[in-house]
């Protein structure tokens, strides 16, 4: 599943990146499936989005990416810790974030929990340590940015910017027409 998924990204077999995708629908769906792994812990999960908020992509592989995400916070998130998904437009991109109150990652680690194969000493959970890689290439593979920040009193927050979908059929969204990149991440700016 993973390796392959993996895979398939890393040599650009990735399908159609050009459908639109309600990406309001897909979060909204990605967290009420994740409320049931939330309320196994006492955790509540919560979601900010406006109604409508659309990408340029294709919505197999953002789900795939944003369920990864959601599903590392619940997994790493405290009896009765909170899980908040915010989204937000900073036209012509959309910043998504999933903060979550577990132990966090230190700053030394941040940048390497998006690789392949990395598990924290840490962690005690099972997997490969491929979820945040695959979401990465993801991401990528659609014109946006991954990243993560410490919080500052606990947890983690992944901040993700993807480009802007077409509102209205057949206009191109793909391409930025800011500076080509979306806004620097600063922490204390999100």
């Amino acid at each position: 599943g993973e390796i392959l998924t993996l895979a398939r990204l890393d040599s650009g077999t990735v399908g159609n990146l050009d459908e639109p995708v309600d990406l309001a629908d897909v979060l909204t769906h990605l967290a009420d499936d994740a409320q049931f792994e939330a309320e196994a812990k006492s955790c509540v999960m919560a979601l900010e989005c406006p109604t409508s908020v659309s990408v340029t992509g294709n919505a197999g592989l953002l789900h795939r990416a944003f369920e990864n995400v959601i599903r590392n916070a619940v997994r790493h998130s405290p009896t009765g810790g909170q899980i908040m998904i915010y989204v937000k437009t900073e036209d012509p991109w959309l910043q998504i974030r999933v903060e979550d109150e577990g132990p966090g990652v230190p700053d030394a680690d941040l940048e390497r929990i998006f690789e392949p194969f990395v598990r924290l000493v840490a962690s005690n959970e099972q997997g490969h340590g491929l979820g945040l890689a695959i979401a990465r290439r993801i991401i990528h593979k659609h014109g946006g940015k991954i990243s993560a920040v410490r919080r500052p009193n606990r947890g983690l927050r992944v901040i993700i910017w993807l480009p802007r979908g077409a509102e209205v059929e057949g206009q191109d969204h793909t391409k930025s027409t800011a500076a080509g990149c979306p806004p620097a991440v600063r922490p204390e700016a999100v």
